[in-house]
């Protein structure tokens, strides 16, 4: 797909009848929240912020900014493409170009970050979010969940802030796995597919 002078690859898959759908991006591996939302009745697009082929972009990892171009361009795609409310979901910096794009285009309707970095974002641009945002972290790395709540300080959205018990990644066990999955699936189901 096309995103601005990029050109992104990912997999798109959707349900038939489904309420919404949700983009998938950071270095996480979504197969297995794929799977939970198709179930949900969401469609889901994995994607790449990154053009196949060119590895040298990968220096420009913290580069937010380009990103949430990238990401708010994909999103605009998605919805075009499919006529159904978009929701995203990243993790790392991703995460942070998630909520400028949801600052700067009005086509995402929610947001979840799982072990995103949140702070990299502009403080001005998550105090512009007014989508719902979900922000979930392991209570065992407390210099990532410290810098969750900073960034949640700025959000005037309605957003949560949600400790996985016992693990410092939230996806590194099978139990804290299948709380995250429950955790994101109930919330595109709510501010996703319940505006379809």
């Amino acid at each position: 797909m096309p995103a601005g002078s990029a050109e992104l690859t990912g997999r798109l898959a959707v349900p038939v009848a489904a309420r919404g759908v949700v983009l998938l991006t950071g270095d996480h591996d979504w197969q297995d929240s794929a799977a939970a939302l198709h179930r949900a009745g969401l469609g889901t697009l994995t994607l790449s912020l990154w053009e196949t082929g060119r590895p040298a972009e990968r220096r420009n990892v913290f580069d937010v900014v380009m990103l949430a171009r990238r990401l708010g361009a994909a999103c605009d795609w998605l919805r075009e493409r499919t006529g159904l409310p978009v929701g995203c979901a990243a993790d790392g910096t991703s995460a942070a170009a998630a909520l400028e794009a949801a600052a700067e285009h009005d086509t995402p309707r929610a947001v979840v970050s799982v072990s995103g970095r949140p702070g990299l974002a502009r403080p001005s641009a998550l105090a512009r979010v007014s989508v719902p945002v979900l922000l979930v972290t392991g209570d065992l790395d407390q210099p990532l969940l410290s810098r969750n709540r900073l960034a949640a300080d700025w959000l005037r959205c309605p957003h949560r802030v949600v400790e996985i018990p016992g693990v410092a990644d939230p996806v590194s066990s099978d139990a804290a796995l299948h709380h995250v999955l429950w955790l994101t699936t109930d919330w595109f189901t709510d501010h996703v597919a319940g505006r379809a």
